[in-house]
C-alpha cells in the first residue's frame, strides 16, 4: 500500500498564501479477503498552530495567527506490483499529483 497525505502550512507573521505540503509513505499489509476492512497506522503528520501574543501585531499586516490544515489523503493498494485499488478523500484530488 502506498499513500500520500496532503496538508497546507501557514507561517506566522507573513501574508503569503499557505504552502502546500505532502507526506508520502508505504506499508506492507498481509493478504485481504474480499471486502475485508483493514486499519493501518501511517507516519504521523504534525499540524502546527501559532498565535501572536494579545495586543501585539505585525506592522506590515502579517498573519497574527497561523494554523496548518489537512487537505486530504490518497491511497493506492498494490499486489505483485499491480495496482488493485485506489481511495482518495476528498474523492477527486485532481489538483494534486501522485508522486
Amino acid at each position: 500500500m502506498k499513500y500520500v497525505i496532503f496538508f497546507k502550512h501557514e507561517k506566522l507573521g507573513t501574508r503569503d498564501a499557505a504552502t502546500p505540503r505532502r507526506q508520502s509513505g508505504s506499508l506492507t499489509i498481509g493478504s485481504l479477503k474480499p471486502r475485508e476492512k483493514k486499519s493501518v497506522t501511517t507516519n504521523s503528520v504534525e499540524l502546527d498552530n501559532a498565535h501572536l501574543a494579545p495586543n501585539y501585531y505585525y506592522s506590515d499586516g502579517g498573519r497574527q495567527k497561523a494554523q496548518d490544515t489537512l487537505g486530504g489523503l490518497w491511497v493506492r493498494v498494490y499486489q505483485n506490483g499491480q495496482q488493485l485499488g485506489e481511495y482518495a478523500n476528498p474523492s477527486t484530488p485532481t489538483r494534486e499529483r501522485w508522486e
